[in-house]
């Protein structure tokens, strides 16, 4: 007799891009519950825990972390980023899981991308051109937020577009009833969506895409080069309206860049207050170079000492992990992104050199992609320990996870 039914529960993964829309609690609540899906299905069907390597990877990162936490100055404080974060290592295995064992879900989730996109693109529009959004929340002249209570409107977009674009290649390639004018309908789509990137004025989240495109354009299939070669230019072409037409986009994306890295003839990183945090950053990792201080503790530390500014975390995971966990916990993070610079390498070579293109190349480059640029060292972030980045963190994980294992099923 079926004790549990495990079927209703693949809706979490379908709505999963309206949660991360919404705000942390309902990203952290649909984290909890795929991560308790795989938890109990794995149990009750015995199942062993595939990609074991990875597995044990990231529960010793926790442990450490948790230790880290234990032994800090102060212990309650540490231990709340710490000691729950292994919900999101069960989450990504979740993803995987619900992917593996419902066929169906893939096209429902491509339809809740499309659906929360069109509604977000209507949404942010009129946000800039009426000065509020459908929520009433107001445009402050400079960032498009839409409904996001935080500045996260482009990163949202560029963490979850790959995902959308790894959908549509993979349902493509299947030939799941997808007609050529539709398919170019979602190139358009994509252009509109980058448009956003570029109205939201989160110029990390542009340079982010910017990677992510040529990967694809370098790492890819002929055939999607090709389309991704007419979303570029439309997106090239709208970019450069966009920022000749309206003069606060300019002032943002170019303007204040440009004055924010050179001032005073002085260099700064990304801006003087970047520049000031990274630079205190590094100097509480100095001060305990091989175990940081703990998770959590950067701020704590910094304000103890006089440097110039302190932020409410480092805005750099590396420089993060760094200074609240020192080179120990830095090297699990880059140890991630060398083996995920690896593999793009590995793909790049066969596409280009050895001409011989492996089942679901595509899938694999846009996922991997995704995950080397949310991990990408020289780029500004939220809080690593955070549950809105590091459900964006483990998302394509699964997704990887997934195609991995169809791979290995067709060898």
């Amino acid at each position: 007799m079926k004790l549990i039914n495990f079927d209703y529960l693949k809706y979490l993964i379908v709505f999963l891009p309206f949660s991360i829309a919404l705000g942390r609690f309902t990203t952290d609540v649909t984290v909890i519950l795929i991560g308790l899906f795989f938890i109990i299905y794995t149990y009750i069907q015995k199942i062993k825990i595939p990609f074991i390597y990875f597995f044990v990877f990231t529960i010793l990162f926790y442990i450490y972390i948790l230790t880290r936490s234990i032994f800090s100055s102060e212990l309650a404080y540490s231990l709340h980023s710490s000691l729950f974060y292994f919900r999101f290592i069960f989450y990504a295995y979740g993803i995987y899981l619900i992917l593996n064992k419902y066929h169906d879900v893939k096209k429902k989730l491509f339809i809740s991308f499309i659906l929360i996109y069109l509604f977000l693109i209507f949404d942010s529009y009129l946000q800039y051109f009426y000065g509020k959004n459908i929520l009433s929340y107001e445009f402050d002249g400079t960032r498009v937020t839409s409904i996001f209570d935080e500045k996260i409107l482009g990163s949202y977009i560029v963490r979850t577009s790959p995902i959308f674009i790894f959908l549509l290649v993979n349902i493509y390639n299947l030939r799941m009833n997808i007609n050529n004018k539709l398919f170019y309908v979602f190139i358009f789509l994509l252009t509109l969506l980058d448009s956003l990137i570029l109205i939201s004025g989160e110029r990390t989240a542009f340079a982010l895409l910017i990677i992510f495109n040529l990967f694809i354009m370098i790492v890819c299939s002929k055939n999607i080069q090709k389309l991704f070669l007419y979303k570029n230019l439309i997106s090239i072409f709208i970019f450069t309206l966009i920022l000749f037409v309206f003069n606060d986009v300019k002032n943002r994306v170019v303007d204040e860049t440009i004055s924010s890295i050179s001032s005073d003839d002085q260099f700064y990183i990304f801006s003087p207050e970047y520049d000031g945090i990274y630079k205190s950053s590094i100097n509480v990792f100095n001060q305990n170079p091989l175990f940081g201080h703990g998770p959590r503790l950067y701020n704590k530390v910094c304000n103890k000492y006089d440097y110039m500014i302190c932020g409410s975390h480092s805005h750099n995971s590396y420089l993060q992990l760094l200074s609240e966990t020192g080179l120990i916990g830095f090297i699990f993070l880059f140890s991630i992104f060398l083996y995920i610079s690896y593999n793009l390498l590995k793909l790049f070579l066969q596409r280009n050199y050895f001409k011989k293109l492996t089942n679901y190349h595509d899938e694999k480059v846009i996922l991997l992609s995704l995950i080397f640029i949310n991990i990408f060292p020289f780029s500004a972030n939220g809080n690593f320990f955070g549950n809105w980045i590091s459900a964006m963190y483990f998302l394509p994980i699964g997704f990887y996870f997934y195609i991995s294992s169809k791979h290995e099923k067709n060898h």
